[in-house]
């Protein structure tokens, strides 16, 4: 199952970085698809789930379950990831700030497009710190929450805030009304997640 959900989230991540950069993609589709660099996160979090639909059917475990487990891993996989994203200076970078925690990646894997002396919020850093909250929430949760799926559901409450949140200091350009692509995922989830949240406690017997 976890090699299933690691080709399926690499497949996925990869994916929706070649739906996002259609024309890059489009004009060098082998040296795009090898590429070091350039995964998206959301992108991978579908392709691993979608890869583990046909091993739980098998080994006949409830998918809700399965998300629990995957929960906190999923946000300690995360939190690791931007740590290597900051260190290669791929290009996850924010916006130009004078704040004191700016840096500068200007010899990172990704070109740096600002002149001398710029500096950007460390975006990538920043979710690392955040991620932690993604991975305590889980955790705090497990054993006292009621229905099963519930661990995952709070997951996603809270990594999609914080990714929400997160956007409003990157480059990534808006898709409609002012938000990002991973702005309107975030919120969709997070709606989505609430909502299930809200209906499943509803549901619940009162004790």
């Amino acid at each position: 199952m976890v090699a299933s959900a690691l080709a399926g989230g690499l497949l996925g991540a990869r994916l929706h970085l070649a739906i996002e950069s259609r024309g890059t993609f489009a004009a060098a589709p082998l040296a795009f698809l090898v590429a070091r660099s350039g995964f998206v996160w959301y992108g991978g979090l579908a392709g691993g789930l979608a890869a583990t639909l046909w091993p739980i059917h098998v080994w006949r475990v409830r998918w809700a379950s399965a998300a629990d487990t995957a929960a906190p891993a999923l946000a300690l996989g995360l939190a690791i990831g931007r740590i290597g994203c900051h260190l290669a200076g791929d290009g996850d970078w924010g916006t130009p700030t004078t704040l004191p925690w700016a840096v500068a990646y200007t010899n990172g894997v990704a070109p740096w497009p600002y002149p001398p002396g710029v500096r950007v919020h460390p975006a990538a850093p920043v979710r690392v710190r955040r991620a932690r909250r993604a991975v305590r929430r889980p955790l705090a949760a497990e054993g006292r929450v009621g229905p099963t799926g519930a661990i995952f559901a709070i997951y996603l409450l809270v990594a999609g805030i914080i990714r929400f949140l997160v956007e409003c200091v990157r480059t990534n350009p808006a898709l409609a009304l002012g938000m990002t692509e991973a702005q309107w995922t975030s919120a969709a989830l997070v709606v989505g997640a609430a909502v299930w949240l809200a209906v499943k406690r509803r549901r619940a017997p009162s004790s």
